[in-house]
């Protein structure tokens, strides 16, 4: 059960954003997961897809975050309008919300374009060019656009960092019990592929699995749509665009062989 959620750090009695809700018992998944037989992660996995075809059978019209403001549907801007780039200047962040998925695509690539090229990093340039070709293929490129813009679409409750870290789940004697998925910070109205390129990374060196995965959620009654594949392909460069900005959180700054391995 959720108690109570605050979205706006401004209105917040604790000066923060929070969801307050009953505690899941067990550890994460990630914990136990290196400790499972190959019965038990199957078991895992089907009990995974029974939670998401629920959060997949919730749609809306519109890609964006949830919002509680009344002057606003319930699906909103993305991120806060207003942020400050590494170099301290004000800049804004893709708003929202949007209609399509290249509506979609195209404002974050813009918002991670603008974000590369504040940094003045040399070691950026070939993967900036390399976006911007991208975007101008995708813009003049009739068949992606067909693609991505399908007619009245619905974009699913997506959870945005589904992973074992934040499933929770209790071993015993019988195998392994999911509890609960917790951390929804970045849940939001998005296309489908999102949720199973963005998350889920613990399954993707396990196509056996992955198949169990597709299997359960169509027994549940979600199927991939016919496109999925092809749209999957530019869900992959949303990825790699935010890594490459954010590469450096990753390492520490003496790690310069590390960080060009990473490039």
């Amino acid at each position: 059960h959720v108690f109570a959620v605050e979205a706006h750090r401004e209105r917040s009695e604790v000066a923060w954003e929070y969801i307050l809700m009953e505690q899941l018992r067990g550890t994460t998944l990630a914990k136990l997961w290196p400790r499972l037989d190959q019965p038990a992660r199957r078991a895992a996995v089907c009990a995974l897809a029974a939670i998401l075809a629920r959060l997949k059978r919730i749609s809306f019209p519109l890609i964006g975050n949830f919002t509680s403001e009344e002057e606003i549907a319930a699906v909103g801007t993305m991120v806060p309008l207003e942020t400050k780039g590494p170099d301290g200047a004000a800049g804004r962040l893709l708003v929202g919300p949007f209609h399509s998925y290249s509506e979609y695509t195209l404002a974050f690539l813009d918002l991670h374009l603008a974000s590369l090229e504040r940094q003045h990093e040399p070691r950026f340039a070939p993967y900036t060019a390399a976006v911007r070709r991208f975007r101008h293929k995708m813009l003049a490129c009739a068949e992606a656009r067909a693609v991505l813009d399908v007619p009245r679409e619905r974009f699913p409750f997506t959870h945005g960092d589904f992973s074992a870290n934040n499933v929770m789940a209790l071993l015993h004697e019988d195998g392994v019990r999911i509890t609960g998925v917790i951390d929804f910070e970045w849940s939001s109205a998005a296309p489908f592929e999102v949720e199973f390129h963005r998350g889920l990374g613990f399954l993707r060196d396990h196509p056996a699995l992955m198949d169990v995965l597709w299997s359960e959620l169509e027994q549940h009654g979600v199927a991939r749509p016919p496109s999925y594949a092809r749209r999957s392909d530019i869900c992959l460069v949303e990825k790699y665009v935010g890594n490459i900005e954010s590469y450096k959180t990753f390492f520490k700054p003496e790690d310069t062989e590390k960080q060009d391995a990473f490039l």
